[in-house]
């Protein structure tokens, strides 16, 4: 299957930015929402960038959101060589613990309907209130799919059947793609609003960069000190032993 990538274009900062799933991906869309000007609210930052594109707001502000395979991706960037290609990569550790987190829903659509099933209905007999949060439910399909059943899962069937679990390395096409720059996304808050300035973001935009925002990150803290046993580092390593290959994280 081709799958493609959603990618940001930032005319005035002539970038083009990859969205990696769980890597900090939503607090990317807000940067760029917020340097044309915007301030949509944390959940609903993607739907509102994608109305904002069909009435030519963005297109305005010279930004636009496109899905892109590879090879279009690469294709722009012959047409446009004085732009930047940009993406976030993140500690395969720490991407897996998130999704267990905040993405378990989904491989237990795949994986075990009955965990699924389950999940759903004890957040529906929470009440209105809880349905648009998926941690809700989630909560409940960790009763029973233990962290290590969710690995052994992983590891028996692939990663390949959601983005949001694939290999980064795989997402991004690292043995083809020629990228600017990866930043990590321990380090992004820090290291990408000067990549930004470096690339000439006129004067109006410049002042609306601050602080990074954090969007959408998994409430997971202190979890992933508790799941990391050795057995558990060593499942992980070698289900995403190439992203550990080439990210350059260690194992």
């Amino acid at each position: 299957m081709t799958r493609s990538l959603q990618i940001v274009i930032c005319n005035p900062a002539r970038t083009i930015f990859a969205l990696t799933p769980k890597c900090g991906s939503t607090s990317i869309v807000n940067v760029f929402l917020k340097l044309a000007g915007f301030e949509p609210r944390e959940w609903n930052s993607r739907s509102f960038a994608s109305r904002a594109q069909q009435d030519g707001r963005l297109e305005k502000a010279g930004l636009s959101f496109e899905n892109m395979t590879l090879e279009k991706i690469a294709d722009f960037q012959m047409s446009h060589p004085d732009y930047a290609l940009f993406a976030t990569i993140r500690d395969p550790y720490a991407r897996v613990v998130s999704n267990y987190f905040n993405k378990l829903n989904r491989y237990a659509k795949r994986r075990n309907r009955l965990a699924h099933s389950y999940g759903k209905l004890r957040q529906l007999f929470e009440g209105r209130k809880s349905w648009p949060h998926v941690e809700t439910g989630i909560l409940h399909m960790q009763k029973l799919i233990s962290f290590e059943t969710f690995l052994a899962g992983l590891q028996e069937y692939g990663t390949d059947f959601d983005s949001h679990f694939a290999l980064q390395s795989k997402l991004l096409g690292l043995e083809r793609m020629d990228y600017d720059r990866l930043f990590r996304l321990e380090t992004l808050s820090h290291e990408f609003p000067p990549a930004l300035l470096n690339r000439g973001l006129p004067d109006d935009m410049t002042e609306r960069l601050g602080t990074l925002p954090q969007k959408n990150a998994t409430n997971y803290t202190g979890n992933q000190d508790r799941l990391m046993t050795e057995v558990n580092r060593r499942t992980i390593s070698h289900i995403y032993a190439k992203d550990f290959d080439l990210l350059d994280y260690p194992r």
